[in-house]
């Protein structure tokens, strides 16, 4: 998966910004992957952040 935030951390706003589609796009990409289990939905705040659970668990393999 290409890295649109710091390290694990995807951010609606980054996905926005970086492929230049609306919120509710943004989110409905994120969610899909969360659903496949590919990411974890996290609150925080007024912004949604997304978390790649399994790139520590790459980092540590490596």
């Amino acid at each position: 998966m290409w890295q649109v935030g710091g390290g694990d951390q995807i951010r609606i706003a980054t996905v926005m910004e970086r492929c230049d589609v609306s919120r509710p796009m943004a989110t409905s990409w994120l969610s899909g992957l969360a659903a496949a289990g590919m990411l974890r939905d996290v609150k925080t705040g007024c912004d949604g952040v997304f978390i790649n659970s399994e790139f520590p668990q790459l980092l540590t393999a490596l």
